[in-house]
């Protein structure tokens, strides 16, 4: 049943006035990384539960990337940096165009992944993806990526079911982080960014990042709505600021706002592209206080973007308020709790929907509680419950077989939650054993669709959140004689009541027999597989790391893999690879640096529209097994000065990824001014 709004809101509020009295004092939610990383010889998070931990000891598994090995690494942007991280799927379609999954049952774009930048989401609503090519963060304002495995919705938020990218920059209250980088290379490559931090006084920051980005596409593209065949030259820039003033000795006040601009090719429908032109803004507001009650903290953003594929009419405008509210309390040495209460509104315009408007109004309340059993055994809970409000106004065909009204009538609930239990059986050994169950949300278009591309398409207020389940036991082992680790997983996933949009959806005909097609749940799928990772470093200046993922997947959906959709049926058991290796080697020698990665995977399938034409059945493409690799020499010129060369998927002239066009070899060389 769905609860009334005001009996749940009224709760909520009374459960939330009791907690001063029951609360003690906690720490500020503003979080000094670099202390802590000194103290804890290894980075940290505070993701997860709001207290500082180790990776291992995190209640979910974790990998954290940090700023050396970003830099290390040598890419460009954030898929490269994700492609060699084991149980991570990238998929590269166009040179500013990637999708990133996590653990298989990988869909176009994966609308499963919640990816964040200090708190505030970059997920886009209207389609149901992550557009990678436009995120507002310089790779040198990163202090760190946290990837997250799995479902996460209770720990992490909203829609946070594959798993998590959390992306954590410097803070400018903290840190002094100040560099400038100029970059070439081949496809025409012109790139400047940087990072500068300003401290008008000791009680405020303020940071300044961006980047200006120009280049040209791998190879010619077949364009889909002219059918010609064309070439692309991408191009982005973007600024982001933010603000942190220190009111008070137990207030912190932040203000961040980003404004991005640009176009790029992406494969909105297999095997063909469009130029996609964005706008892309956001503005933030953020309090951390330390009070009584604990550490509360309130982060409030706006997102707006503004999508237009090529020379068509599709014109979307996607936006996207969210005010979130939480209070972190430390009851005793034992236990530490998290409630929060978010509301979301996501609405998107645009002729997509025949020129009206959809949303919904979501509230959610979420718990946790941390309980450190014994000194080395620890069990977290946490729970999310969300309750969404559909509603649908302006212009709809005569055709759709839904009304506004059924919108305005719709209502849903979900709940998500996560489960953990640490145990460190001595200084070196870590178990886990974990549960989880996360809520994907059908898409903004998968609900209010209302398009005629001679075909017609209708979203459905009837479809309901896809659920992914996962049950998982991890082991980890510190080995000091590599000073490293070593490290294995084992879980197993089910995902039910899988979301097709009206663009993959199976056929069905109206009156007069016209072809039309609606979003819905069309079946489920699940996958068992085994992480097993090593990775270490030695007294000589030698890193080095080991990855190797295997899974089994099955698929029971309702679409024919090679029936009459016009997009993309999806076989889940082999969207994923079967088997995927990962490696890198790296060394200091004095000022210079020398790294380089690898990949091996394994034949995948994907789907690809047919010979005849929009609304043909489509045909499954098998991609070939294949090695890709990078390599990187770096040379620390001065104190201030570093230059380096980088070369990306570096063993092929072009290699296939996607059905869409190959890959191809890219030289980089770069120049990094720090002051």
């Amino acid at each position: 049943m769905f609860p009334p709004r005001c009996k749940f809101l009224s709760l909520l509020l009374v459960g939330a006035s009791c907690m001063p009295f029951c609360l003690s004092p906690a720490h500020a939610q503003t979080i000094d990384y670099s202390t802590l990383e000194q103290m804890f010889r290894e980075p940290i998070t505070t993701s997860a539960t709001g207290q500082a931990q180790r990776a291992r000891d995190v209640p979910a598994n974790m990998v954290i990337i940090t700023q050396d090995d970003i830099r290390q690494s040598g890419a460009d942007n954030i898929p490269d940096i994700l492609r060699y991280i084991t149980g991570i799927d990238v998929e590269t379609s166009a040179i500013g165009s990637s999708d990133v999954g996590i653990r298989g049952l990988n869909q176009a774009d994966n609308p499963d992944l919640l990816v964040l930048i200090d708190g505030r989401e970059v997920y886009l609503d209207d389609y149901g993806y992550v557009d990678w090519g436009a995120l507002p963060v310089a790779l040198s304002s990163i202090r760190q990526i946290e990837v997250v495995k799995g479902p996460n919705s209770a720990l992490f938020g909203f829609n946070a079911v594959s798993g998590v990218i959390n992306i954590i920059t410097y803070d400018p209250l903290l840190d002094h982080e100040n560099s400038v980088t100029g970059a070439g290379g081949t496809q025409n490559l012109r790139e400047a960014y940087g990072v500068v931090t300003v401290h008008p006084n000791a009680n405020s920051g303020v940071r300044f990042s961006g980047d200006i980005t120009r280049q040209s596409e791998y190879a010619p593209y077949s364009s889909i709505y002219t059918g010609a065949v064309g070439t692309a030259s991408n191009w982005s820039g973007f600024l982001d600021a933010e603000a942190k003033f220190r009111a008070t000795n137990r207030l912190i006040l932040g203000l961040g706002v980003t404004m991005e601009d640009g176009e790029e090719l992406s494969a909105k429908l297999p095997g063909a592209m469009t130029e996609d032109r964005r706008r892309n803004n956001s503005i933030r507001l953020t309090a951390d206080a330390d009070t009584a009650a604990g550490a509360i903290a309130v982060n409030i953003y706006h997102n707006e973007y503004d999508f237009n594929p090529g020379a068509s009419a599709v014109q979307l405008v996607d936006s996207k308020y969210v005010a979130q509210l939480s209070d972190t309390a430390k009851l005793n040495a034992n236990n530490v709790v998290r409630i929060g209460i978010e509301f979301r509104r996501n609405a998107v315009t645009g002729s997509a929907i025949d020129t009206g408007k959809v949303g919904y109004d979501d509230v959610a309340a979420s718990a946790m509680w941390d309980w450190r059993i014994l000194p080395s055994l620890s069990f977290t809970n946490a729970f999310r419950a969300d309750f969404l409000s559909l509603f649908r106004s302006g212009a709809i065909s005569g055709g759709d077989p839904f009304t506004n009204a059924d919108y305005n009538s719709t209502r849903l609930t979900g709940y998500s939650y996560n489960s953990g239990l640490v145990y460190r059986l001595s200084g070196n050994d870590t178990f886990r054993l974990l549960t989880a169950r996360g809520l994907q949300l059908p898409s903004l278009v998968n609900f209010g669709s209302d398009t005629n591309e001679s075909i017609y398409f209708y979203g459905s207020p009837r479809i309901v959140p896809s659920v992914l389940t996962n049950y998982e036991l991890d082991y980890n082992r510190s080995i000091r004689a590599i000073n490293g680790s070593a490290g294995i997983a084992i879980y197993h996933e089910r995902l039910v009541d899988i979301l097709a949009g009206p663009f993959d959806s199976a056929m069905s005909f109206g009156p007069y027999d016209v072809p039309y097609y609606v979003a819905g749940n069309f079946g489920n799928a699940k996958r068992t597989g085994v992480e097993v990772t090593l990775m270490g470093r030695t007294g000589g200046g030698i890193r080095y790391n080991l990855g190797y993922t295997t899974g089994y997947g099955e698929d029971h959906t309702s679409l024919e893999p090679a029936g009459h959709a016009p997009l993309g049926n999806i076989n889940f058991a082999r969207s994923a690879p079967r088997d995927v290796v990962t490696g890198g080697l790296g060394i200091t020698i004095g000022e210079w640096e020398m790294d380089t990665s690898l990949r091996y995977q394994t034949a995948i399938q994907q789907a690809r529209g047919g010979a005849g034409g929009f609304g043909a059945p489509n045909v499954l493409v098998t991609i070939p097994a294949y090695v890709s690799a990078s390599a990187r020499v770096g040379y620390r010129v001065s104190s201030h000065i570093t230059v380096a060369v980088t070369a990306q998927q570096a063993l092929s002239p072009a290699l296939a990824e996607t059905v869409n066009q190959k890959v191809g070899r890219r030289i980089i060389g770069s120049a990094t001014g720090s002051f």
